[in-house]
């Protein structure tokens, strides 16, 4: 019993800081996908003035 708990206790320990990094890699890929979406959008409109 006591090793099953040791065990859940890492894996919760585990899986908290997992999903902390988890949280702060998935904001930094938003932010990263929101600027290619606005570079993407503003070369898009360029060439459209331009033909």
């Amino acid at each position: 019993s006591q090793s099953c708990t040791g065990i859940d206790t890492g894996a919760a320990l585990s899986s908290g800081i997992v999903e902390v990094t988890w949280q702060s890699e998935l904001r930094v890929l938003l932010v990263f996908l929101a600027n290619l979406l606005i570079t993407v959008r503003h070369f898009g409109s360029v060439q459209q003035s331009g033909e």
